[in-house]
């Protein structure tokens, strides 16, 4: 990892292929920005989930392969309708928990 510089009061820079200079900060602002950009083009892979409570869920599921976060949905172990939520997936038959595959159930 690159070490920047201390920042001290009126320091400036010249930024290459111009001869203004630009003030420190602006520079450190500018590495700021592409870290973010970098950061963000990491987690573009990534999407919410729709969260939704058990009655909610579309009945039957159009297809297999989606998934859903079950609000009320119970992992093993809970009873019912003390469920804490769990993921759920389709098989285009009904929606299954994630942590047993079994019907999810509020």
């Amino acid at each position: 990892m690159r070490t920047l510089p201390r920042l001290t009061s009126g320091m400036t820079i010249t930024q290459t292929g111009t001869a203004k200079p630009v003030p420190l900060f602006m520079r450190y602002w500018e590495t700021l920005a592409s870290a973010i950009e970098a950061a963000a083009a990491v987690l573009a892979g990534t999407s919410p989930v729709a969260s939704m409570t058990v009655a909610s869920l579309p009945s039957p599921p159009s297809q297999a392969g989606l998934i859903a976060y079950a609000s009320d949905g119970r992992k093993n172990g809970e009873g019912a309708g003390l469920g804490t939520g769990v993921l759920v997936f389709s098989d285009a038959t009904a929606w299954r928990a994630c942590d047993t595959g079994a019907t999810v159930a509020a």
